[in-house]
């Protein structure tokens, strides 16, 4: 705080004596005793009163001085012509007093006088000078380069000093803002007339941008602090949204502040506070986006795939876990999905068809899909969706002959009377033939010797050796069927079928069709009974 004696005096000449009172960080007072305007004096003492007169006997000063006494306002007279007799103020003396110097102008002339004030009971502040009267004694008092054969006493009582109290934002939340005025909570100097002089901010006026304080140095708003004592502050930064619910960021900020409605001009006064900002993180919740899978055969499997890779959190210390949401494991038409998906709490997951799907032809396909929830640690979820198609494949032929069952005599009775057998293939292999006169189909006869008691190991050789050495017939053809002719007992058993692995019903061949028998054409062909046969998994 800085102020000028000169409210009364006891000569018509006045002195203007300027007091400047600096508080400093080991709670000790700092004084500038200097003079202003022409009218100059020699400096021989300065008096005052405390605001708290509970610190009388506690007072000290290292500065070198020629006298320095303290008492209860009794303090008036240091010797040596250094009194305040005449104007001892309103208490009729002073708490403190102060001597300067010699008598006599041609010893030594002081214009200006620094000192040291401390207590030993606690730190002295400028409230401790608000409100209080101090007094000068100067003697050769005169102009400069004049007649100095002046004396003057002179008194002033002193207006509170501002006193700064610290401020805080409160609580701002990301995405949020607040304001309000650092002066709102300040006491001391009356007047509207406070100013910030500066802060550690930045540029008193200026937006000076919030970052966390780590490596990742996260922009996350700005902060203001006008001259007029207002601020704002905004958490509105490109990475706001990272900051995760629980994250707490602290800023604390020293503001310096000048107050300017002292009783004289040019009176003034100065505090410095702290202004805290405190910003919190909320949770923005994970963001889980649907995936969609390679098509796989229908004899593949899925392992180890996750969903993590798109899915993401913007908060940047959330934590996270995944699961299947129940009952959302299903097909195209939402019926239950076949086979077994594992689905893992970290977003990996695993799918086997075991077989379920086996019995789709090339070009047919079944599309699955299934929901998971990713869900951080303060309970926020997000759902998607994973889908993916299994395609079916036409499975190679297992070449296996048909069982015959005789209708009634044993096998040594029956096959005497068979005269020839004919095998039936399907050129086009693993499709199913539904069109009247498809020429996919290929015949193949052989005479049957009567010795033979076996049909089924004949029949698997001949198949093995065509197989081996015919043009047309290989793993991948299907064998439809075998027509056995005979005598009475087996007369144009016909029996027929899809010899492929993949469940479908029984080609039906027309009635019109007739076969190729070794390149005659059979243009007979009688209506037997159909026996249809199954037997190790296939159909004949």
């Amino acid at each position: 705080m800085s102020f000028l004696i000169n409210d009364a005096s006891t000569d018509t000449t006045i002195p203007q004596v300027r007091v400047t009172i600096t508080e400093s960080a080991n709670g000790s007072l700092s004084f500038s005793v200097s003079q202003e305007g022409g009218i100059v004096g020699d400096l021989r003492g300065l008096f005052f009163d405390l605001a708290d007169e509970s610190l009388l006997g506690s007072l000290s000063t290292a500065t070198a001085n020629t006298g320095f006494r303290q008492g209860n306002d009794s303090v008036k007279d240091l010797g040596e012509g250094v009194n305040m007799n005449g104007l001892t103020g309103s208490d009729s003396g002073f708490d403190v007093g102060i001597k300067m110097g010699t008598a006599g102008i041609g010893k030594d002339d002081i214009r200006g006088y620094n000192f040291t004030l401390s207590s030993s009971t606690r730190a002295l502040t400028l409230e401790d000078f608000a409100n209080v009267e101090f007094g000068v004694r100067l003697t050769s008092v005169g102009t400069l380069g004049g007649s100095r054969n002046g004396s003057s006493k002179v008194v002033e009582t002193t207006s509170a000093g501002v006193n700064a109290i610290d401020d805080a934002s409160g609580v701002v939340v990301e995405n949020g803002s607040a304001s309000g005025n650092l002066f709102a909570n300040d006491t001391g100097a009356v007047g509207s007339i406070n100013t910030v002089t500066s802060w550690t901010g930045g540029a008193v006026g200026s937006v000076v941008a919030l970052t966390t304080d780590d490596v990742d140095a996260l922009q996350i708003g700005s902060v203001t602090v006008g001259s007029d004592g207002t601020w704002a502050v905004s958490v509105d930064g490109a990475d706001a949204d990272q900051l995760s619910a629980g994250e707490s960021i602290t800023r604390t900020f020293t503001y310096d502040v000048k107050n300017t409605s002292g009783s004289e001009a040019g009176d003034w006064s100065s505090d410095s506070a702290t202004f805290t900002v405190v910003i919190n993180g909320e949770n923005d919740g994970p963001v889980a986006l649907d995936d969609v899978v390679a098509a796989i055969d229908e004899d593949q499997g899925i392992v180890n795939a996750s969903v993590t890779g798109n899915d993401s959190d913007v908060d940047r210390l959330d934590t996270h876990t995944w699961a299947l949401e129940d009952g959302s494991f299903v097909d195209a038409a939402g019926n239950d999905a076949q086979g077994s998906l594992v689905f893992n709490a970290d977003g990996t997951w695993s799918y086997d068809a075991e077989g379920a799907y086996n019995h789709l032809n090339d070009g047919e396909s079944v599309s699955l899909s299934f929901q998971y929830a990713m869900t951080d640690n303060n309970g926020a979820s997000s759902v998607a969706t994973v889908s993916f198609t299994i395609d079916g494949k036409g499975t190679a032929p297992v070449v296996t002959p048909p069982v015959v069952t005789p209708a009634a005599n044993d096998f040594a009775d029956w096959a005497q009377e068979i005269s020839h057998f004919t095998l039936v293939f399907d050129t086009n292999a693993g499709d199913t033939e539904d069109s009247a006169g498809d020429d996919g189909y290929y015949t193949v006869k052989f005479d049957f010797d009567p010795g033979v008691t076996d049909l089924d190991s004949i029949i698997g050789d001949v198949l093995a050796g065509l197989i081996a050495n015919d043009p047309v017939v290989d793993a991948d053809t299907d064998l439809l069927g075998l027509v056995i002719k005979g005598g009475k007992q087996i007369t144009n058993f016909y029996a027929y079928g899809d010899n492929n692995t993949n469940g479908d019903l029984p080609d039906v061949l027309p009635t019109d069709v007739g076969f190729w028998l070794n390149g005659t054409k059979d243009g007979e062909q009688n209506s037997p009974a159909i026996d249809v046969v199954y037997a190790d998994g296939f159909i004949y």
